[in-house]
């Protein structure tokens, strides 16, 4: 019986983790994945079907990388931070 409560405990420990207040990573981490198979990954294989996009706009190297980071990262660190801004001023 003291075993179950244990676990119950460590379980919920995890999850109050998640869901708790300040930086909220867990929820960064989970918008990351998401947003890169609901944006990113139709994005940069519409561009990967058709590199002449990237040609017509000169864009090469550290520009490409560049878009690509974009592609990846602003649309999650954007509701991330509505998050967590949401968050503060619910407190």
């Amino acid at each position: 019986m003291d075993s179950q409560r244990e676990l119950q405990r460590a379980g919920g420990a995890e999850l109050s983790s998640f869901r708790g207040r300040g930086w909220r990573l867990g929820q960064l981490f989970a918008l990351l994945g998401l947003t890169g198979f609901a944006v990113s990954q139709p994005l940069l294989a519409v561009a990967g079907e058709d590199p002449s996009l990237f040609t017509v706009a000169d864009v090469r190297g550290t520009g490409l990388i560049l878009v690509a980071l974009i592609v990846a990262l602003v649309p999650p660190l954007v509701m991330w931070s509505m998050v967590v801004l949401i968050g503060r001023l619910d407190r």
